[in-house]
């Protein structure tokens, strides 16, 4: 992003507005950025709606997992947790009572 920035300054042209079709495009590449494996993000959103942080990975499933869904789910879980902990912080405060009640 910073790049066609830079290039886009050099060439002294006006940026053209991305189309939505473009911005949904942009928007699914950086979803998956920082993953081992695009399916991943697929992998993870069926699981989590079938109730999988209710339910805990036994070891044995964890040992069967290949390598890159284990990294993905930790790296998911990971920016699912710190976006949680984010909205959290940033929600306002019940105000506290006053006096006897």
């Amino acid at each position: 992003m910073i790049v066609e920035a830079e290039e886009a300054a050099k060439d002294d042209k006006p940026q053209k507005p991305l189309t939505p079709a473009q911005l949904r495009a942009k928007a699914k590449e950086e979803e998956i950025d920082g993953l081992c494996n695009r399916e991943s993000i697929e992998y993870y959103i069926l699981w989590h709606s079938m109730g999988g942080s209710q339910r805990g990975l036994s070891p044995v499933e964890i040992l069967e997992m290949p390598a890159w869904l284990r990294m993905d789910f930790s790296t998911i879980s990971r920016y699912t947790a710190e976006e949680h902990d984010r909205v959290k912080r940033n929600k306002p405060k019940k105000p506290k009572p006053r006096g006897r009640h």
